[in-house]
């Protein structure tokens, strides 16, 4: 079996020390029609896996919001990997507030203070809002222009820039919450994989079976990984550079996965010594 194996956290990305939820995308799944509420409970189900004790995952009008139960020992870590569990678009640490005028103003102040105070060489900004509920009574317009110009007098030397800002607060105002957040790391999108629809997978030490398998995966199938060697012909090394192979494509697997190494080479002696010449391809190194 085939462990959880710790992944790079995303550099060059702050995490603002307000984060209280973490907003889960997911993209594909939102096409499946009627199919929808299977494909969402299980990548619920998934992202429950790569969370264990570390929060609870609740829907969201299509979407997901872990409440982180107590700061993770690395809150990098826990985004990088929850990116990657299948059918994840995008990972985005936030900080919900009730949907008030007041409170979302103050709240994003303070979060735009820590972001600043983070990237001192920051020189741009920008506050960008999105109105789910329309029934809010200032316009996205207006509440960009209320923070924004409180935001300004935060520094003396920088300037608003909308479209491609050092530092980008976001506010997105729904029904019963508002969240503020500053990025987002891209997910591996695609499907949830699913543990009852496994497929074997030939895993070699190349580069075109590695990508098969992960293009399966993001389908929604679960691997069980075979590698065929003729041991003690084949070096360790490369025996190895296939179990790193595998553990890399265990990275987007919410459950462990089985890695198959199968020797080959009695049957490759006996291809060699009992068919036709003219039908068996050179063998190397098994003679």
């Amino acid at each position: 079996m085939l462990n959880p194996v710790k992944s790079e956290a995303q550099s060059g990305s702050i995490i603002n020390p307000m984060t209280t939820h973490l907003l889960i995308r997911h993209q594909e799944i939102a096409l499946k029609g009627k199919n929808r509420p299977e494909f969402e409970r299980r990548l619920r189900n998934n992202l429950s896996k790569c969370l264990g004790n570390q929060g609870n995952v609740h829907n969201a009008s299509g979407r997901f919001v872990v409440e982180l139960v107590a700061a993770p020992e690395n809150l990098s870590l826990l985004i990088d990997r929850l990116s990657s569990v299948g059918g994840v678009a995008a990972v985005t640490p936030c900080l919900l507030t009730p949907p008030a005028i007041e409170g979302i103003t103050a709240q994003a102040l303070k979060w735009a203070q820590n972001d600043v105070k983070a990237q001192p060489a920051a020189r741009t900004f920008a506050v960008r809002t999105r109105r789910v509920n329309k029934r809010f009574p200032m316009s996205s317009n207006e509440i960009d222009i209320q923070i924004g110009s409180q935001m300004k007098t935060m520094r003396d030397d920088w300037t608003v820039n909308l479209k491609k800002p050092d530092i980008k607060i976001s506010i997105e105002i729904r029904q019963k919450h508002a969240l503020i957040y500053s990025w987002e790391k891209a997910g591996v999108r695609g499907l949830p994989m699913d543990p009852t629809q496994r497929v074997v997978c030939l895993l070699s030490g190349g580069i075109d079976s590695p990508v098969a398998a992960y293009e399966v995966m993001r389908r929604g199938c679960t691997p069980v990984f075979v590698h065929f060697h003729s041991k003690p012909y084949t070096s360790e090394a490369s025996i190895a550079k296939v179990k790193r192979l595998a553990m890399v494509l265990r990275r987007i697997s919410p459950q462990p996965l089985e890695l198959w190494l199968v020797r080959c080479l009695k049957f490759k002696n006996q291809v060699r010594d009992n068919c036709n010449e003219r039908y068996v391809p050179s063998i190397t190194g098994a003679s």
